[in-house]
């Protein structure tokens, strides 16, 4: 991309995205922003939606997991990097701007996960409430308001 064009000024993730874009901020030097939508604040978090497939993800080498009521193709490599991960201490470091989106009705993923990942930088931060949006941002109100 830098070849080509230029850098991300910004990074954005909804999610498991946003917990991505958290996790490898420090990776891409250009980009002065951070923002995530409805993401969480731990790895562990969503951990659990995993638990059912696990022994067949790991057996396997993959397997389709629900998350959201939606079918998502998972292979053990993920397991394996979304546990390593230290979320908490590359926040904790996290040298550029943050914006937090959320739901405070996320029954997904819970609006104590924006108040951790808010909680957890010293940078300057602003958080945005999506009212009434759920995880999937499914109502197209929703979705324009946060882009």
């Amino acid at each position: 991309m830098l070849k080509h064009l230029s850098a991300p000024s910004i990074s954005i993730g909804h999610s498991l995205g946003g917990e991505a874009v958290l996790a490898t901020a420090g990776q891409v030097p250009e980009a002065k922003i951070v923002a995530t939508i409805g993401a969480p604040a731990s790895p562990a978090h969503l951990a659990h939606n995993f638990e059912s497939s696990r022994a067949k993800t790991e057996g396997q080498g993959e397997a389709i997991v629900q998350l959201v009521g939606l079918p998502f193709h998972i292979q053990k490599q993920f397991l394996e990097d979304n546990e390593g991960q230290k979320l908490e201490q590359q926040i904790s470091t996290l040298q550029k701007d943050l914006l937090v989106f959320h739901s405070p009705i996320d029954a997904t993923v819970g609006i104590g996960n924006a108040g951790l990942i808010f909680q957890s930088t010293k940078c300057p931060k602003n958080f945005v409430s999506l009212d009434t949006a759920d995880c999937l941002l499914s109502k197209c109100a929703d979705a324009t308001y946060a882009a």
